[in-house]
């Protein structure tokens, strides 16, 4: 499956309830609501799309947002300390 690539993300606030707006190649967008925070070590958030503004060459045919079979509901991020690279 094609997914456009990120090419920019602005943050409203960095805090739970703060809005990453995320632009996609291809004119996607997504609103990301952060449900939970730890700065520099955490990111989980619920993903707003509104199919009706997303250009339909942005994802391949049989993707559709919200559709049948494909739905962008939440996303999360979480990084670990590793010590094996950190020696």
């Amino acid at each position: 499956m094609g997914f456009p690539r990120p090419i920019e993300m602005t943050l409203s606030r960095e805090k739970i309830g703060g809005v990453r707006e995320t632009r996609f190649e291809r004119g996607l967008v997504f609103y990301k609501t952060i449900t939970q925070w730890e700065r520099d070590r955490k990111l989980q958030f619920e993903i707003q799309a509104d199919p009706s503004l997303t250009p339909i060459t942005t994802l391949d045919p049989h993707v559709v947002l919200g559709g049948a079979y494909f739905d962008a509901l939440q996303g999360k991020y979480e990084l670990e300390y590793n010590e094996i690279l950190n020696n």
